[in-house]
């Protein structure tokens, strides 16, 4: 009888705590906001929203109802504190937050007002740039937290007086939220700021007798284990990761009147074997091959293949899936993007993908999310464009991202039926290097490299550039804003990808690069590749991005 009555006061007691928990958490609902502005700018209603409901998230205390049971019982932005307070009632939660955004130029307004379960509002507003309204809803976000929430702040570094915030920094080489000054790292906190290809965390091969023009990793074979394709304009490489170097498998040499510019592993549904897809351009036009690796030989399946081909990540699974375009001389990529298809030798169109027009098989990636994606992709001038479900442009970055110095001559200015001669002068389209996203941890990230050259600023044809970084961006609500980046690398980034370099079970960040030697030296440059292990235990959190039950499948 008193274990009977032990166990009963037990189980009482976790129904008890569990119940207090449960009466300490309190909800808050971030509504649509009200803009006030040009039509462009309309996105930011939804943007706002999310990156107000992030920010204000405090794990055990404060958690934001559901976007879903958001959007069902308030559709519309309030316009008034009784619409507001109406919502409230609605969503039976503890606090909603609302406001407006006004932009008149260049300047933007941000009023937001926090109403309790009583009815009682209490406004934040803050004058600010538009280029600059990110921080501002990061400075009101704060304030909502320490003033209304009672959230204590963080723990300040003595020196500075500045919080102090503890990241997961994934490999002690990278650089996290570089604007942050007093973060602490759970890796090595000691390498911050100072580090080079050579420091722990990171592992470099032997230099390559070759410049390697991009870079493909992926199971050829079908042994379960993954290789490393480089290519150069005409040869292509096969490698293994064996004995702490790289262990060559197979090399093929193909005509040098052809320039490779993309390598691509796909993987058909009849055959457990990938296929290699090499991507050139020959006389200005698109012609690409495909191989199967049989041992230590690249066997060549088909060739001539009139089509600019890359693989991309196509929700809602967001596997990767063959694209092309068909391209001339004048115009490059013509009749928009279509989905393919390789199987059994042969290579099949399938349906046109609704992009952007600037959009060709080598310039964008899909960036999945809690409600779909977005679709971002590479300008004419290296610089990130985010667009809507429409295709309109709602974001783009400053800085410019995945340069490369690999041109595919062509002239949109050139008459039906000309002919260029040998002194014809054309323009060039820079290929740019991939958009990769992955899911690392809470948010998904876009990988995409910063190639960098002074000259190249000012010099729109001079593509060579000395050093680089790979910075992972995620969309938070109104742009893309840096995560963290690796330190600087010195030489030309090729291409990269995330995957099991040793295969050993640990995703791996594997970077390709050419020495540089300078501008009179390009005929010394070699190749090296890098691998930075990322430690994602500590980042992995449950959530629903895109179609995650269907991803990995």
């Amino acid at each position: 009888m008193i274990r009977v009555r032990v166990v009963f006061l037990a189980f009482l007691a976790v129904i008890l705590s569990a119940s207090a928990a449960m009466a300490q958490t309190k909800s808050f609902a971030v509504l649509p906001f009200v803009i006030n502005g040009p039509d462009q700018y309309a996105y930011l209603s939804q943007g706002v929203q999310d990156m107000l409901a992030s920010r204000l998230t405090w794990q055990g205390k404060f958690q934001p109802v559901d976007r879903a049971v958001v959007d069902q019982k308030a559709k519309a932005a309030p316009r008034s504190e009784a619409d507001a307070k109406a919502a409230l009632a609605a969503l039976k939660a503890d606090y909603v937050v609302f406001g407006s955004v006004t932009i008149a130029g260049g300047d933007a307004s941000l009023d937001v007002k926090v109403m309790d379960s009583k009815g009682q509002v209490t406004p934040k507003a803050t004058q600010t740039k538009l280029n600059a309204i990110i921080p501002a809803m990061e400075g009101v976000a704060k304030e909502i937290n320490t003033q209304i929430f009672k959230r204590p702040e963080a723990q300040r570094d003595p020196r500075t007086g500045q919080p102090v915030e503890q990241v997961n920094q994934m490999n002690p080489a990278f650089v996290v939220n570089q604007t942050a000054e007093n973060q602490q790292t759970y890796l090595n906190p000691n390498f911050r700021y100072a580090g080079n290809s050579d420091a722990a965390g990171s592992w470099r091969s032997q230099s390559l007798p070759f410049a390697a023009n991009g870079m493909a990793v992926g199971d050829l074979d079908g042994d379960g284990k993954n290789e490393i394709v480089l290519f150069t304009n005409a040869e292509i490489y096969v490698y293994r990761h064996q004995d702490r170097q790289l262990a060559q498998v197979a090399k093929h040499e193909g005509s040098t009147r052809v320039t490779n510019v993309r390598a691509s592993i796909v993987k058909s549904p009849s055959d457990r074997q990938a296929r290699l897809v090499i991507t050139a351009h020959f006389e200005r036009l698109p012609l690409s091959s495909v191989y199967r690796l049989e041992g230590n030989k690249l066997v060549l399946e088909a060739e001539r293949l009139p089509w600019y081909l890359a693989t991309v990540k196509l929700p809602p699974r967001f596997q990767p899936q063959l694209v092309g375009s068909k391209g001339n001389q004048k115009d490059l990529f013509t009749g928009g993007v279509y989905e393919m298809s390789y199987s059994g030798g042969k290579l099949t169109q399938g349906s046109k993908l609704n992009v952007p027009s600037k959009v060709n098989p080598f310039n964008f990636a899909y960036l999945p999310e809690e409600a779909g994606y977005k679709l971002v992709y590479v300008d004419d001038g290296d610089r990130l464009n985010v667009t809507s479900g429409r295709n309109d442009v709602i974001a783009k970055t400053e800085e410019q991202y995945a340069g490369s110095g690999l041109g595919i001559e062509h002239d949109t200015l050139m008459a039906p039926g000309a002919s260029p001669n040998a002194n014809y002068m054309w323009s060039y389209y820079y290929v740019p290097l991939p958009l990769v996203p992955v899911i690392l941890g809470k948010t998904p990230e876009l990988l995409v490299s910063r190639n960098i050259s002074i000259a190249s600023q000012f010099f729109e044809n001079f593509r060579s550039f000395s050093q680089g970084e790979i910075h992972a961006l995620a969309w938070d609500g109104v742009g893309m804003n840096l995560k963290w980046k690796t330190r600087r690398i010195k030489g030309t980034i090729m291409g990269y990808d995330v995957s099991d370099l040793e295969n050993d079970g640990t995703l791996d960040l594997i970077v390709c690069m050419n020495t540089y030697p300078g501008p009179t030296g390009l005929k010394n440059r070699r190749t090296l590749v890098l691998a930075y292990p990322l430690d994602i235990n500590s980042t992995q959190q449950s959530g629903t991005y895109g179609n995650m039950e269907e991803v990995g499948n």
